[in-house]
């Protein structure tokens, strides 16, 4: 849109500084989406988990599934992650929402989460997942 560098230089500075205080416990506590012709909010809490789909994610929470053009690298990295871990490129979960982990294959696991679905979880959201819960 402008490329004058007077204008992209403050633009600049003023992205750097939202970016390092969202280290200062600001977390998204809810997510606002349209949903046919309503806008749904929906508390944090409410997530189970955050499946990628394309540059958009599904949120499945306990009202249902939404479609939110967001990418998981933006849940990633706005989501407490005291609440919240990406145990695989395709999926964020709930922490609390986990109630099992099963050995799916060699060296791979799903999470069985409250709701009855089946997330795959990578060898190093295994790994993130083993540490929190050894803490």
């Amino acid at each position: 849109m402008f490329k004058n560098k007077l204008y992209m230089e403050p633009l600049n500075k003023l992205n750097k500084l939202k970016e390092a205080d969202k280290g200062k416990g600001e977390w998204l506590e809810r997510v606002v989406l349209k949903h046919n012709s309503k806008i749904l909010i929906i508390p944090a809490n409410e997530i189970i988990y955050i499946e990628a789909q394309d540059d958009y994610v599904m949120l499945h929470t306990e009202r249902g599934k939404f479609l939110k053009q967001k990418t998981m690298r933006w849940f990633e990295k706005n989501l407490n992650p005291d609440n919240f871990l990406r145990l695989h490129r395709s999926f964020i979960a709930r922490l609390d929402a986990i109630v099992q982990l099963e050995l799916y294959e060699k060296e791979s696991y799903r999470a069985i989460l409250k709701n009855g679905d089946k997330i795959s979880v990578s060898k190093t959201g295994y790994q993130k997942l083993k540490e929190l819960m050894n803490r």
